[in-house]
């Protein structure tokens, strides 16, 4: 087995995907990702809406022809709540790399590369309790149990409350990722393997 790795190029502190989204920094939890059942959206959005707090939730991705799940998930009348569409590029990873907490709250998952993203910018992680994610994030994430509001909302009001915690559990996912999913280390094991057969 070789895991999939982490791939965050360089890039600048351009501030103007925040200025567009009207958003400050470290000032959002975040979601980037498709906007179908499995990843659990109808979860993640009740469960905000009942948070009390004057951070928002940005939600990246779509579709340009929404599906009925995804116009349900847009009739939300809480304001915090941000559509911003896709965002490409160096905004997805400034808005990873910025955002307070960094939300997966899927039922189903590979090895999400996002995830690994998220961990190697050093951005705290709410994320559900599945194999997938567990294996990614080990101890260094904030879990809630798979496809439960109440255990997400309790999730999002914790990492509120332990703001500190959340950047030491941070820290540890940095370390993590560099240690076991990053591409240098994949391209050996590719190699290891490839010699073996020689």
């Amino acid at each position: 087995y070789i895991p999939f790795g982490s791939d965050v190029p360089e890039f600048d502190d351009d501030e103007t995907i925040f200025e567009k989204l009207g958003i400050r920094k470290n000032e959002f939890f975040l979601f980037v990702g498709r906007f179908i059942p499995d990843k659990g959206l109808h979860y993640l959005i009740p469960a905000f809406e009942k948070v009390n707090t004057t951070k928002k939730l940005v939600l990246v991705g779509g579709s340009p022809n929404p599906s009925d799940y995804e116009k349900t998930l847009m009739k939300t009348k809480d304001e915090r709540i941000v559509f911003p569409g896709y965002v490409y590029g160096e905004d997805s990873l400034r808005l990873m790399k910025n955002a307070y907490c960094y939300i997966q709250p899927s039922d189903v998952e590979g090895l999400s590369p996002v995830l690994l993203n998220v961990m190697f910018l050093r951005t705290p992680i709410i994320c559900s309790d599945i194999r997938e994610n567990k294996f990614a994030v080990d101890n260094t994430a904030l879990l809630f149990e798979k496809g439960n509001r109440e255990s997400l909302k309790n999730a999002l009001e914790l990492s509120l409350e332990k703001a500190s915690e959340m950047s030491e559990l941070a820290i540890k996912a940095q370390q993590r990722v560099l240690s076991l999913f990053t591409w240098e280390k994949v391209a050996i094991q590719h190699e290891e393997i490839f010699r073996s057969y020689l």
